[in-house]
């Protein structure tokens, strides 16, 4: 009662202290049934849950007390049971004498019941076998092999149950007894023994090719293969029991002799298919078994067989190992194997490489012989040491058969170049070394080589460009020492269509290299080997030099057809500016004289260049004429001023000087016949552009357009040669060649600086040649003339240094005129 007053107590204290923090403010007075409602709704939510925790207390309680009863109950019944069982199993002790007999009678009955059923099987052997033989006679039609080979192992058991049962008491014979006893036995079941051989033999003879068999009668693969299985299963059942039975009918290893089977099958595929096969014929016949085999190995063989067997992985194997042994056979030392068949197998090992994996799902590098191996970097070896000599042969042979053609025994027998639909003269030359070169740069990007059989390959391709152009300027140079020297023989006309065609050929062959740098920078782009930055940009300016030299190569070929025209023109050109073109006759007489030796050069020159012009490439056409009117007019200023007539009278020398510019004219009028195109001009002949041939204004503006770097230089020399092709007049010179000779003497120095302005390369003896021509001077009275006053005169602000240092060349280097040495020669500054 303390306690509970102390408790009541407590309470009340703590209820106090509750609502003294509640109501701390008589304004807090309005909320007291506010917290009355809260306080009555907590209170009713702890006793409820006080009621349902007790009443879960009590159900648990109940539920325990049941449990206690119903195990009390089982315990009494097994109490029960054991005084029960333990009453019988006193009343069984009397039975105990009696277990042995019987256990010896169950087995003695097991016996003779075994011994019965064998009895029924011996007795019967003969007749089975013969149903069995009948049956495997009829192997073709439909026949149950499994049921076949069910019976037959049957009778198998028989048989070794006997010879299980004689061993023991034939162990204890002699041999010749034991022989004596065994005989009977063993012809009695021989005809089981020669039904197993044959069955055996059946079985092999179908399963050996299992793809093939696969494909015909899956089922009766199947079947073949469960035989096989019991075999195995009877087998590792002898194996495991204790007595052992004869050896000659145990075990029969039907599963190694199966793979013993497939790998000889294998081999007599493989060398029938591709052993005694070309290299196209092994690669025919490889795509047209290989990977299909494989294929029905994986998706069909291997449903059939055991999941032990591993059978996919056997097949795949085998096939690699057939195929790795073929092909290093082919590629031994014995094989001779062309450079293009080296490379079809060199680029088909990483193709099957990518098949296995891609068909198969089998990593190649998994497989325990590589296809190859050790051979792929000796057969690239090999390729590249037979492509050299080969590509230095058919380089050889293609320079000889294109220069053969230059020296005709009989002109009746030339074959005219082939010509292209525009006229264009072309032969097969360079077009039969690019196919060769683009095959083997085909070649070195494919994906069967390697950084290092790339480079070496690139290497070789533009040393065969290079070879070719030494051995066709060595043909060029040998054919000019041939007719263009002193006495040679002269060139049959039908050369010029040849020397044409090997123009174009080089323009082409310029065209084919630009196109094989693209291609191959382009394909070092996506190259998938490493080769080195180093070689690319090395390989790339091979290319550029050979692009160079091709062009090269067509300014000697030029240079040639200019000797050849030039040497049936020089016949008529020979006869201007002598005693037969001016002699003492009226002038009508001379003007016809010289029309007749001026229209001989015009219809001369006309033929020719119609002849370019109909089938010479245009850029090389453009490039041709200033040339040939360059060689022209240098030609015919030669001839002026080579003294071949000197006049006598002042009007006889105005009379030279009038017929000198009328002939000029009726040049000028030809070769306005084939001016030149400047939308034909290429950014690729650049070098041919004759800057020297420009005004001093022009070279200026060029030199500062460079200066300034608003253009390349060769830009720069392109846009001169395009702007000198529509603006510059050359036959300007014939007007500065004649003001000099025709005027009055105290305006010779002015009319001469005028010239050299133009023409900085002309020379003092150019002066002498011309002061020589007029009958106020003689040789004497000529050199004093240039020595007081032209030389005196001179100034070197003539031509400005930039311009002088720009132009290599000009147009008077190429008049000839007998030199003289009483003053220094040397181009006018």
């Amino acid at each position: 009662a303390d306690q509970r007053a102390d408790e009541f107590a407590d309470a009340l204290d703590r209820a106090s202290l509750r609502v003294s923090q509640l109501l701390q403010f008589p304004e807090q007075l309005d909320k007291v049934d506010q917290h009355r409602t809260r306080l009555l709704r907590k209170k009713a939510t702890i006793d409820a849950r006080l009621k349902s925790s007790v009443q879960s207390q009590l159900d648990d309680i109940s539920s325990g007390l049941s449990l206690l009863q119903k195990a009390a109950k089982d315990i009494a019944a097994i109490r029960t049971n054991l005084s029960s069982a333990s009453d019988v199993y006193g009343a069984c002790e009397k039975l105990e004498d009696h277990i042995d007999r019987s256990r010896e009678l169950t087995i003695r009955r097991n016996q003779l019941r075994s011994t019965l059923e064998q009895l029924e099987r011996i007795f019967s052997v003969p007749e089975m076998v013969g149903e069995l033989q009948q049956e495997l006679l009829r192997i073709d039609e439909d026949v149950n092999l499994l049921v076949v080979h069910q019976q037959i192992s049957q009778l198998e058991t028989c048989r070794d149950q006997i010879f299980k049962q004689l061993n023991r008491p034939l162990a204890r014979m002699s041999d010749m007894a034991a022989t004596a006893v065994k005989k009977p036995v063993e012809d009695y079941f021989e005809g089981v023994t020669t039904l197993a051989t044959q069955l055996r033999q059946i079985v092999f003879m179908r399963v050996s090719d299992p793809i093939a068999l696969y494909k015909d009668d899956p089922t009766m693969l199947v079947s073949l293969l469960r035989i096989i299985e019991r075999e195995e299963a009877l087998d590792q059942k002898d194996k495991e029991s204790l007595a052992s039975v004869n050896s000659v009918f145990r075990p029969k290893g039907m599963k190694k002799e199966l793979f013993e089977r497939i790998e000889e099958t294998t081999d007599l595929l493989f060398e029938d298919q591709l052993a005694k096969t070309t290299m196209s014929e092994f690669l025919q016949h490889f795509r047209a078994f290989y990977f299909p085999h494989l294929k029905i190995a994986k998706e069909g063989l291997a449903a059939c067989f055991p999941p032990s067997y591993e059978i996919f992985r056997f097949f795949v194997a085998q096939y690699h190992r057939r195929l790795c042994t073929i092909a290093e056979r082919k590629v031994s030392g014995d094989s001779d194997l062309a450079p293009d068949e080296i490379m079809v197998l060199l680029n088909w090992v990483p193709q099957y490489n990518k098949d296995m994996n891609s068909l198969l799902g089998v990593d190649p590098a998994e497989l325990s012989q590589q296809l190859l191996g050790r051979s792929e970097e000796e057969l690239r070896d090999t390729y590249l040491r037979s492509l050299g000599g080969k590509l230095e042969q058919w380089c050889r042979n293609l320079v000889n058969s294109e220069c053969e053609r230059w020296y005709p025994e009989s002109e009746e027998d030339v074959v005219p170049p082939d010509e292209t639909s525009d006229g264009i003269y072309l032969t097969e030359t360079l077009r039969t070394l690019f196919q060769m070169i683009e095959q083997q740069v085909d070649v070195a990007f494919e994906p069967g080589g390697g950084p290092r059989f790339q480079r070496e390959l690139l290497r070789l391709c533009t040393s065969t460009l290079r070879q070719f152009h030494i051995a066709y300027n060595e043909n060029l140079a040998v054919f000019s020492s041939r007719h263009f020297a002193s006495n040679a023989p002269e060139v049959p006309d039908c050369v010029l269509a040849f020397m044409i065609a090997a123009v174009n050929n080089c323009q082409r062959g310029a065209q084919c290299v630009r196109q094989l740098k693209d291609k191959c920078l382009e394909q070092f782009k996506m190259n998938a080997f490493d080769i080195g930055d180093d070689f690319v940009k090395k390989f790339e300016n091979d290319l550029t030099q050979i692009h160079q030299s091709f062009h090269r190569n067509a300014g000697s070929v030029i240079t040639i057809i200019i000797n050849i025209m030039f040497a049936v023109v020089s016949r008529t050109t020979v006869n201007l500016f002598t005693q037969k073109w001016h002699a003492s006759t009226p002038a009508l007489t001379v003007r016809l004289r010289s029309k007749k030796y001026i229209a001989e050069v015009q219809v001369t020159l006309a033929d020719y260049c119609d002849d370019f012009k109909g089938h010479l490439m245009p850029t090389y056409f453009n490039d041709l004429m200033p040339r040939i009117r360059r060689r022209m007019l240098a030609d015919f200023i030669t001839a002026l001023l080579q003294k071949r007539y000197e006049a006598k009278t002042p009007e006889e020398r105005k009379e030279i000087v009038s017929q000198f510019e009328a002939e000029g004219l009726k040049l000028k009028e030809t070769f306005s016949n084939y001016s030149i195109d400047p939308a034909w001009v290429d950014e690729d002949e650049v070098q041919y552009a004759h800057i020297a041939t420009l005004s001093n204004e022009q070279q200026l503006e060029i030199l500062n357009k460079v200066r300034d770097r608003a253009l390349s230089i060769d830009e720069a020399l392109l846009q001169a040669r395009k702007k000198e092709a529509l603006e510059r007049d050359p036959f300007d010179v014939l007007t500065y060649i004649a003001r000099v000779i025709d005027s009055q003497r105290n305006f010779i120095t002015l009319a001469w600086r005028k010239l050299i302005v133009e023409y900085p390369d002309a020379t003092l003896n150019h002066l002498e040649a011309m002061l020589n021509l007029r009958e106020d001077f003689n040789q004497k009275e000529a050199r004093a003339f240039i020595k007081n006053t032209v030389m005196k005169e001179r100034s070197d602000d003539d031509v400005p240094e930039e311009v002088r240092k720009l132009r290599g060349t000009s147009f008077f280097r190429f008049v000839s005129v007998p030199v003289s040495y009483v003053y220094k020669m040397e181009p006018v500054k």
